[in-house]
């Protein structure tokens, strides 16, 4: 017997995964979207900037991997935001991103290493 989620196991994903709308009421207005409008409309941001209320990376490899530095990782990346429907406001992710980094660069966003100020 084969289930929804055994068939779409085997599936490639293709990055970005982009939800345009909320998962829960199909509303497209983002909370922090409606907030970089309003301060757009007064020339504080500019209009296109990417404005998110959370984010989260993601290595995808084990510990070990990141700690030798010698390779790259490959990281994900989930961009989450808050749905401006009043009558719903779920959390939710509408962009998921996937970049290969050089583990080195890893270590640093995570505290494995510290880097040198400059001049010193």
């Amino acid at each position: 017997m084969t289930t929804d989620n055994q068939e779409t196991q085997n599936e490639k994903l293709d990055f970005p995964i982009v939800h345009d709308k909320c998962p829960v009421c199909g509303s497209t207005k983002r909370v922090t979207e409606m907030l970089r409008d309003e301060q757009a409309a007064k020339g504080k941001v500019p209009k296109d900037s990417p404005m998110i209320a959370l984010r989260a990376m993601t290595p995808i490899a084990e510990l070990p991997a990141i700690m030798l530095g010698l390779s790259m990782i490959p990281l994900l990346t989930f961009d989450f935001d808050v749905c401006a429907n009043p009558d719903c406001g779920v959390v939710y992710c509408p962009t998921i991103t996937r970049q290969d980094m050089p583990a080195s660069t890893l270590q640093q966003l995570i505290g494995m290493t510290q880097t040198k100020p400059a001049g010193r």
